[in-house]
């Protein structure tokens, strides 16, 4: 059976007849070139719908000129058209993977990417630190003065104790300190107490050998350290110049002059 309807999809002009079938899909090339060439998985849902009321409209139109004879007025394609565009994103084309819509970057998309890559500042790598040279090795040794004070009292162990003696035939404390100073180039009161107030002060745990060390409360006796807790002295009247433990004796002070 077939309609008399409007000539053209939204026409006024009566007279031609058209099937109702082929009407109903004047719409099915365009919608299914748009699917192919434009649409996104986002906006496709909107797009059938619109298919689906154009072709209700049409059968309207057909339902419409059986019952009273005039046409009724559709939307033409170009409307259908018009309607669809804004669905479409103008900076993106649909393509389908395995059934599925897949949206891709136009060249215009990729060349700003591409751009910004390029444009992106490149962080230079900061160079590692230069390793810092350990310490040199700190002398603490005796100065050539301490030695040669230092050789000259061992030289003379055994020399009998003298009071107020300050040469090789005999010594007292403070005298023997005097004299082997002497021979180092280095000029010392004479006793013990003025001894102790000479050079610069040294605890007892920095002690180092060439110190003067100071014993008894009221200063009245020195040596000349050697190290390992060993003082080189002239004791007391009745005995000679020799090596004696420093903690035999109570400490006071010790002093530095070389």
């Amino acid at each position: 059976m077939t309609y008399s309807v409007a000539a053209g999809v939204g026409g006024s002009r009566a007279g031609l007849s058209w099937p109702v079938a082929a009407l109903a899909t004047q719409g099915g090339p365009v919608l299914s070139g748009q699917r192919d060439s434009q649409l996104s998985a986002a906006r496709s849902r909107r797009v059938t719908s619109a298919c689906f009321a154009f072709v209700v409209l049409t059968a309207a139109a057909a339902v419409s000129q059986t019952l009273d004879g005039s046409p009724l007025s559709l939307p033409s394609l170009e409307s259908l058209r018009t309607m669809l565009a804004p669905n479409l994103s103008p900076t993106s084309r649909p393509s389908f993977n395995d059934g599925e819509l897949v949206t891709q970057p136009t060249t215009a998309t990729l060349s700003a990417a591409s751009m910004t890559a390029a444009t992106a500042p490149t962080v230079a790598a900061r160079p590692a630190p230069a390793a810092t040279p350990p310490p040199g090795p700190v002398n603490l040794g005796p100065s050539p003065a301490v030695m040669t004070a230092l050789t000259s009292a061992l030289a003379v162990r055994g020399t009998p104790y003298v009071w107020g003696g300050a040469s090789p035939g005999g010594f007292d404390c403070s005298g023997l300190v005097q004299w082997a100073y002497r021979r180092a180039g280095i000029a010392l009161p004479r006793t013990s107490q003025q001894q102790s107030l000479v050079g610069q002060p040294v605890p007892p745990n920095q002690l180092r050998p060439g110190d003067l060390v100071f014993f008894y409360n009221t200063v009245h006796h020195v040596g000349i350290y050697l190290g390992n807790g060993a003082v080189l002295n002239a004791p007391q009247s009745g005995d000679v110049v020799r090596i004696t433990a420093m903690n035999r004796m109570p400490f006071h002070n010790a002093r530095r002059v070389a």
